[in-house]
């Protein structure tokens, strides 16, 4: 029988380094960290063999709780994403308390393009037939509220990612964003031209289109 799983892989440039993390249906929490492009250390961060849960809890609303915490802490030492969060099911014969396997049988099925974690979240629920939390009314309002913009927004997206900042200045009118941070610096009257609000319409857009996806 197929066995669902959900997990995310990201990745600091600076350091050369990643990290994925992956729940499995029955609970299990499985992690690595290593450098780019190597299998690196392996452990399951909850194993149901030696940590079960305790009365009344559920293994696995109680590791994808996990899960998500690991994901916001990591989000900007790890700001590039490699995998985004996603909910897939794994071909027979995966050993869900293997690391290992686990790991290497996700980021082997899991599909390009980028999600919400909420949204991975709520298809793994249904695939395991767990009830899903809707969405309240102010986050499907946030959602639909940012925009994807064009070709200059994603190439400041590519570079956020990457760790690296977005900056410009303009007769004492300026912005720095980083991945986790927009500041805005204005030391004079000069207003923006229309160029330079479409750049710094796209930076924010590129902001909010990382931070969106990392909700």
């Amino acid at each position: 029988m197929a066995l669902a799983v959900i997990g995310f892989r990201r990745a600091n440039q600076t350091t050369g380094r990643q990290i994925t993390a992956v729940v499995t249906q029955s609970g299990f929490l499985h992690k690595s960290s290593g450098p780019l492009g190597m299998a690196g250390r392996l452990h399951c961060a909850r194993d149901l063999n030696r940590v079960p849960s305790g009365p009344g809890g559920h293994p696995v609303q109680e590791s994808v709780m996990l899960l998500r915490r690991l994901h916001e802490s990591q989000q900007y030492t790890y700001a590039r994403v490699m995998i985004a969060p996603a909910a897939v099911r794994l071909e027979d014969g995966v050993d869900e308390a293997s690391s290992a396997g686990v790991i290497e049988a996700f980021t082997g099925a899991a599909p390009s393009g980028g999600r919400p974690l909420e949204d991975a979240i709520a298809a793994f629920y249904q695939a395991i037939g767990q009830p899903v939390r809707p969405a309240s009314a102010t986050a499907r309002a946030w959602r639909s509220s940012v925009p994807t913009g064009g070709a200059r927004s994603d190439q400041y997206l590519r570079v956020l990612a990457q760790g690296r900042p977005l900056s410009a200045q303009h007769h004492g009118t300026g912005y720095t964003i980083t991945s986790d941070a927009v500041r805005l610096r204005y030391s004079q009257p000069a207003p923006l031209d229309r160029a330079r609000v479409l750049d710094l319409h796209a930076a924010l857009t590129a902001w909010l289109r990382l931070n969106t996806d990392e909700t």
